[in-house]
């Protein structure tokens, strides 16, 4: 839903929109944190919990609507 690219400038799916405003907020955290740390090792994880003690429910939230957030908005097939 979102990634943190090589030139330093977040970029995030229009999709979060849809999403709980917590959950949006941790992925926004989460490429930020990236800027300051690269990878996923614990230092990186030490900030997003810093910054969102509710990042793993946030996360579940993601992880288990995420099918719904990527299906949003598909073009309808006439044929059906």
């Amino acid at each position: 839903m979102g990634e943190c690219v090589a030139h330093g400038s977040p970029e995030f799916s229009w999709r979060l929109v849809l999403a709980p405003p917590a959950s949006l907020e941790t992925v926004v955290v989460h490429e930020l944190a990236h800027l300051r740390v690269f990878g996923h090792g614990p230092a990186f994880w030490a900030i997003v919990a810093r910054q969102r003690p509710t990042h793993l429910a946030d996360r579940a939230w993601l992880r288990r609507n995420s099918h719904a957030l990527h299906s949003a908005l598909e073009p309808i097939d006439p044929g059906k």
